[in-house]
């Protein structure tokens, strides 16, 4: 009996978190990779380029709003933060102060 729960606690509630938490590392890890690749900038991440905060935003505005889920207005405004950084950091600098702003 005691060994029989102790695999059912092991097989149905730590197992699958081990592999979800594996899963979920490897997914960060690789859109990590992937904004560093389109960035061609081994120091980006979600904070420098304002995906954090944005999302934030979206999130406290879709609830103070009582407006979309806050889960898709975080990724509505989470992916147009990165969409205005991409952009902004493609564009031609009139200036070394604009570049250095980006």
């Amino acid at each position: 009996e005691q060994f029989r729960l102790m695999q059912n606690i092991i097989v149905n509630v730590r197992l699958p978190r081990i592999l979800l938490t594996f899963i979920v590392g490897a997914a960060l890890a690789t859109a990590g990779n992937g904004l560093q690749a389109l960035f061609r900038n081994p120091l980006v991440d979600s904070y420098v380029l304002g995906i954090s905060s944005g999302a934030a935003f979206g999130a406290a505005l879709a609830l103070s709003l009582s407006w979309l889920s806050p889960n898709l207005s975080a990724f509505i405004f989470g992916v147009c933060a990165v969409a205005l950084t991409y952009l902004f950091a493609h564009q031609k600098h009139e200036s070394q102060t604009s570049l250095v702003m980006v």
